[in-house]
């Protein structure tokens, strides 16, 4: 009988594992990182442990797949355990197509309490109290990322080897929001008057740049300065001159086969030749299809600043350029 009561604490102390991390992954999303930063300059010490457990947003989310597995994983192995010591699990079929086994009477009875208990709850307890519950749970978390340590270390190795990004890149601080993240966040900001409405409308054109391709937001070709990369250095400074720029894009053979492009930068050197051909001097542009959604397009020019975007129809001809400075004003805009 003792036998019995120790294996139905292990079970629930199983699922538990489980709803804990599972409301865990759910609070780190949509933590107020504002008031986290206050308690953390008020030296409070759940704040420190929790500001630490997700200042690195592969370890977090690396320490919450390791653990909610094992602990899946674990309660499917007990309760597999306790039907084959009952016996008499191997005969038939179930409705004719499931062998009856111990493996599909623990997978049929884990569905709803791993369903219920061990994710819907848990996420709607931490969405509606995640600056509570998150705080009181700092120090498990903490506990769990160092156990897990060599484990996460392992897979942001390996998470970089594929994406071919630094592991410890990030876009967001803290925890690397999903865009479903990102408004519910922002949401319980408004709910507090934490933001002003220039703000809010900042963070709704921040996330609506998944849905905006980038030819809606490029400068065109007819509204560029582009020159030949024929044409001398002396004359690309004087047209930098008479149109006040310090940037001109570059041709060769016709407006909208961009090579390239120029900064005054690049030819005020004491040694450049005046009377040379720019064309010596061209700079690499990005290259993005006029499809491609403007939130990538972000991404890729935040890693190569200064660096403009030729933006390209189907048969491969400019069409316009984008420069980051284009995305930021759109961001900032009012609506």
């Amino acid at each position: 009988m003792s036998g019995w009561i120790v294996s139905i604490c292990m079970l629930v102390l199983y699922l538990a594992g489980s709803a804990f991390f599972s409301g865990v992954e759910t609070g780190g999303y949509l933590l107020n990182r504002l008031r986290l930063r206050r308690r953390v300059r008020l030296g409070d010490k759940s704040a420190k442990r929790l500001h630490h457990g997700l200042s690195d947003a592969h370890r977090f989310i690396f320490t919450v797949l390791i653990g909610n597995n094992l602990a899946i994983y674990l309660l499917s192995r007990d309760v597999t355990r306790l039907y084959s010591d009952r016996g008499g699990m191997d005969e038939g079929l179930l409705f004719g197509v499931l062998p009856w086994n111990a493996e599909t009477a623990a997978t049929l009875t884990l569905l709803l309490p791993l369903f219920i208990f061990g994710e819907l709850l848990p996420k709607n307890w931490f969405h509606r109290h995640a600056d509570t519950l998150m705080y009181r749970c700092s120090w498990l978390l903490l506990f769990f990322e160092k156990v897990f340590f060599p484990l996460t270390v392992l897979l942001k190795r390996l998470s970089a080897l594929v994406s071919g990004r630094d592991s410890d890149q990030q876009i967001f601080s803290g925890v690397s929001l999903s865009l479903q993240g990102l408004q519910e966040y922002f949401r319980g900001e408004s709910c507090n008057d934490l933001l002003s409405s220039h703000q809010h409308g900042m963070i709704n054109n921040l996330v609506s740049l998944r849905r905006i391709p980038v030819r809606n937001l490029m400068i065109p070709v007819s509204q560029i300065v582009c020159q030949s990369d024929q044409v001398s250095v002396a004359e690309i400074l004087e047209v930098m001159r008479e149109r006040d720029c310090e940037q001109v894009v570059l041709y060769r053979g016709g407006v909208r086969q961009v090579v390239g492009y120029v900064t005054i930068f690049d030819l005020m050197a004491p040694e450049v030749n005046s009377l040379e051909p720019v064309a010596s001097h061209v700079r690499k542009m990005v290259r993005f299809a006029s499809t491609l959604p403007a939130n990538r397009a972000l991404r890729r020019l935040r890693q190569a600043p200064g660096t403009p975007a030729v933006i390209l129809d189907r048969s491969s001809k400019a069409v316009g350029v984008l420069h980051l400075k284009d995305l930021a004003a759109y961001i900032v805009s009012e609506a």
